[in-house]
């Protein structure tokens, strides 16, 4: 999981870009989700994921402790730190490819306090969360589990997941060739790719030979995110005879 903070002050346009971001990630195939840490937020424009504000609340913390606007959110900053392992299984539990993290409108509370630094750490996917998750897939039937590896720190970590768990794992690639490449040399069983997403025709060649060398399958997947400049000016607009077309060039 790649996780993208976005900062700024009041008004910049934080949660506009939150918003933007999912949608650009949705679009293109990967699994996006989104994570409120502003607790005094009144309303945003998409739907929250995991939301700050189920386990904080800014205007009750105002009445208990007859605090002003600005010291409701300095306490509230501070307690949503003390329920960072709540958050954490919430955005563990949902497992994206890419958390786009939307933080407070006063960012001297989120960037300069202790707490905030503290809550920037907490929020990752690790290893060891990503084995557990797959030992309970299996138990529970998964013949087969998908892994999303968007970057080379999740590629180094496929090596030993592969090694803690006895279920073939396929690797899911969404923008980068080299992705591709060092999962197969990781372990993987399969590779997930949008050749669309991937690039020349010399980047896949390079994708099978891995493949090849390493004893890798290859899953072809096709998006409306990953079509071909060429195949939308055919048909216009995504449709499922561009989605099969695509999927049938690249296969052969």
């Amino acid at each position: 999981m790649k996780t993208i903070f976005v900062t700024g002050t009041a008004g910049s346009g934080k949660s506009s870009l939150v918003s933007k971001l999912y949608e650009y990630y949705t679009r293109n195939g990967a699994f996006a989700a989104t994570l409120n840490l502003d607790p005094g937020v009144e309303s945003m424009p998409y739907n929250c994921d995991v939301d700050v504000r189920d386990y904080v609340d800014y205007v009750s913390i105002m009445q208990e402790y007859n605090l002003g606007p600005n010291g409701g959110l300095v306490m509230a900053n501070d307690l949503i730190a003390s329920k960072i392992d709540e958050i954490q299984n919430d955005v563990n539990n949902i497992n994206p490819d890419y958390l786009i993290v939307d933080t407070p409108g006063q960012i001297e509370l989120f960037a300069y306090r202790s707490s905030g630094r503290f809550i920037i750490d907490q929020i990752t996917s690790d290893e060891k969360a990503t084995i557990e998750q797959i030992n309970q897939l299996k138990e529970a039937g998964a013949d087969i589990v998908r892994v999303s590896c968007p970057d080379e720190d999740s590629t180094k970590a496929l090596k030993n997941i592969v090694k803690s768990t006895n279920v073939p794992l396929v690797a899911d690639i969404h923008f980068h060739y080299k992705r591709a490449i060092e999962s197969a040399k990781s372990g993987a069983s399969c590779l997930r790719i949008n050749p669309g997403n991937i690039g020349s025709k010399e980047r896949i060649l390079e994708v099978i030979k891995a493949e090849k060398d390493n004893n890798c399958s290859i899953r072809i997947g096709v998006n409306a995110g990953s079509l071909d400049k060429t195949l939308l000016e055919k048909y216009k607009e995504p449709c499922p005879e561009a989605l099969v077309e695509s999927a049938m060039y690249n296969v052969k």
